[in-house]
């Protein structure tokens, strides 16, 4: 009986911790965005149209950097030095249209431009391999997102505490 066990431990629960696996994922790629699918299989398009509307899936543009660090967007507003030419990810309710590229702290603050509790945002369309149209499909949605925080960049630190730039990776979270 514990050879069972030790079995099923090594073949179940190791892959299950050291891979981050969570059921059955898949990655679909399409040329700019990845789409991230769990516990179902897409064979054709019909199908991903029906998962979008279902909520199965999410977006990502770009790429992840390892060495990116995990901050909260309180702590880049309240705390902006400390974070100054670094990489950082960071989650927020994403904005992206003409002069109002902005990572929102809530729903709240999006719905009402509240741009005290925000970061400006300049992505790097090039790296996120994605159009400005690809991103604003993300508008009001919770993002995560990576890139190099600047204190107070291009005039605007009035509006908010600092502006995250070369963005390369904007993901549906």
């Amino acid at each position: 009986m514990k050879i069972y066990i030790k079995i099923f431990i090594i073949v179940v629960i190791f892959p299950i911790i050291f891979c981050g696996c969570k059921g059955n994922q898949n990655i679909i790629l399409d040329s700019s965005k990845a789409i991230y699918e769990t516990n179902k299989s897409i064979d054709n398009e019909t199908d991903m149209e029906d998962d979008k509307l279902s909520g199965n899936v999410r977006i990502m543009y770009g790429y992840a950097n390892q060495y990116a660090i995990n901050v909260s967007i309180i702590n880049l507003i309240a705390t902006p030095e400390k974070y100054d030419g670094k990489i950082v990810r960071v989650i927020g309710i994403g904005n992206i249209e003409f002069e109002s590229n902005f990572l929102y702290l809530s729903t709240e603050d999006w719905k009402y431009v509240n741009s005290m509790n925000s970061i400006w945002l300049e992505p790097d369309y090039e790296q996120l391999e994605a159009t400005n149209e690809n991103l604003v499909e993300l508008n009001g949605k919770s993002v995560i997102l990576e890139g190099i925080f600047i204190q107070n960049k291009d005039g605007y630190e009035y509006f908010h505490s600092g502006t995250i730039t070369k963005i390369h990776r904007y993901e549906e979270w």
